[in-house]
């Protein structure tokens, strides 16, 4: 006989503990607590040792740095320069929507335990930035000297030679002050901006030949500034090299220094890292150039260069000097004096002060100062 079984009526309850309920969060152990913020804590670590790693590697090796930085750059630019709007914008603008949704986001989402992980994902952001920046461009700043890889002796000069290539100079600009292009009120024509940018490419691969440094397997696109247009000149921005996207970018200048900051910009993407460096390479791209808007972009920006660092020597030499200037010339002058004067203010001593820790923090140690350094090579490339 099959026996029944009692499936409830009769049967006796549980009498073990009860399980409680989940009416609200659980409280978390300390493992708990430290998983939260792990992935972030380790991300940060990470970045910090890529970024030590590459610093070291530019300081004991740094050959083999800059072959490195010079095949990553590459590879980006492959795909930045098939666009022709500035990725670096976008950018940056992301990157502020991205730190701003992290910090805001984590705070209303976690509060103040959102809040913190929050500021550990930003810095393992800032820190991974940092690494980047080091592997694609950071590794130049310690390069040999441009003047010995051009083969310039650079030496201390006497105020005679000084003011010999700024007589030079200014001769130069003269000249070609009178052939280049103007409109009808008898001002400056730069020209189309791409096409300055392909001539200034061809003149960098034609100085490849002769000074290696300025080699490139893929040439980099120049490209004008769109977003940050309107408010670079307020901070004394002309231009800068964006290494994430590897994108030479251009903004809002006076017509005669166009094509100057274009090859000034060309010069970073192409390894040359200090301010002086880039700018008296600059120099070097244009004046080589045949188009005379190019020379004259040049001799007027290398004048202007040798002329304030003789004004700071002798008032007089240099006025002496100046004095000498055509009629077309003085009028560029006039013409970038005053588009230089309306930007004058708090914000542009603000973008001077930023700038300077920054090339101070890349092995500059003169700071903006170092934007004169050029005069020394002006001279050795003039003089001999």
């Amino acid at each position: 006989m099959k026996r029944q079984i009692n499936r409830g009526a009769n049967r006796r309850p549980w009498r073990g503990r009860k399980r409680p309920l989940k009416t609200g969060p659980q409280a978390e152990s300390p493992a708990q607590g430290w998983a939260y913020f792990r992935p972030s804590l380790l991300a940060l670590a990470a970045g910090g040792l890529v970024w030590a790693a590459g610093a070291l590697l530019g300081r004991f090796n740094n050959d083999a740095s800059c072959l490195l930085a010079r095949g990553l750059s590459n590879g980006v630019a492959f795909f930045s320069r098939l666009v022709p709007l500035p990725l670096s914008e976008l950018c940056l603008l992301g990157a502020g929507l991205l730190v701003f949704w992290l910090l805001v986001g984590g705070a209303v989402k976690g509060r103040g335990r959102g809040f913190l992980r929050g500021l550990c994902r930003t810095a393992a952001l800032a820190a991974w930035t940092g690494a980047l920046f080091v592997l694609l461009w950071g590794v130049h700043y310690q390069a040999p000297p441009l003047a010995r890889q051009l083969g310039l002796e650079v030496r201390p000069r006497s105020p005679e030679e000084l003011m010999q290539t700024a007589q030079i100079l200014l001769n130069q600009a003269n000249e070609l002050a009178d052939q280049v292009p103007r409109d009808g009120q008898g001002a400056f024509l730069p020209g189309d901006f791409d096409q300055m940018a392909e001539q200034i490419n061809r003149q960098y691969e034609e100085l490849s030949r002769q000074y290696p440094l300025y080699r490139t397997s893929l040439p980099r696109r120049a490209k004008q500034s769109l977003l940050l247009r309107p408010l670079a000149p307020w901070v004394g921005v002309a231009g800068y090299y964006f290494p994430f996207t590897a994108e030479p970018t251009v903004g809002q200048t006076a017509p005669t220094h166009l094509a100057y900051n274009i090859a000034h910009e060309l010069a970073h993407s192409l390894g040359v890292a200090p301010e002086d460096e880039a700018g008296f390479s600059a120099y070097l791209a244009c004046v080589t150039a045949e188009d005379p808007g190019l020379r004259y972009s040049a001799a007027l920006n290398g004048y202007i260069y040798a002329s304030n660092a003789l004004y700071r020597l002798s008032p007089e030499l240099s006025a002496a000097v100046g004095g000498q200037a055509n009629e077309n010339l003085r009028r560029d002058i006039r013409a970038l004096n005053e588009y230089l004067r309306q930007f004058e203010g708090p914000a542009q001593k603000a973008g001077d002060k930023i700038n300077d820790v920054y090339l101070k923090s890349n092995n500059q140690p003169a700071g903006v100062r170092s934007y004169g350094d050029m005069v020394d090579l002006l001279i050795a490339y003039t003089l001999g």
